[in-house]
């Protein structure tokens, strides 16, 4: 399936995000996926980070999801799309995050990882690895 981007998909590419995971979500989108996907978010604020670790969202305030001193966003939430309607069902996360890794691994080897590989699972979320930020 080719990847037509969404209004908000579009924008979350330019909030900010690394170069490297835009880089990796282009490269994605020109394969031929099994389905299609959002890119649900990137920037987050410190209120809604907090807001997710209050509701068990998120076990951290440290997330890559807000932005550095820079204004860089080291992390991005892929959601599948299927039949009209994000999912964040796991039989979709197994069948599009190899493929993320593939990718991740070929352009930018040990900079990025993954939440689908978390104890505390998180499989839609992608970000740099600590240590790898530019």
């Amino acid at each position: 399936m080719q990847i037509k981007f969404g209004k908000k998909s579009k924008l979350n590419l330019c909030a900010g995000l690394d170069y490297r995971l835009v880089h990796v979500i282009c490269e994605v989108a020109r394969l031929d996926l099994p389905y299609d996907i959002t890119i649900f978010e990137t920037t987050r604020s410190i209120s809604k980070q907090k807001e997710y670790v209050a509701t068990g969202k998120s076990k951290t305030m440290n997330s890559k999801h807000i932005p550095d001193a820079n204004g860089i966003v080291r992390a991005f939430d892929v959601v599948p799309y299927v039949n009209g309607k994000n999912t964040w069902d796991k039989k979709y996360y197994d069948a599009i995050i190899p493929i993320f890794k593939a990718v991740a691994n070929s352009l930018y080897p040990d900079q990025i990882e993954f939440g689908y590989d978390w104890k505390f699972f998180d499989a839609a979320h992608i970000q740099i690895k600590t240590g790898c930020e530019i």
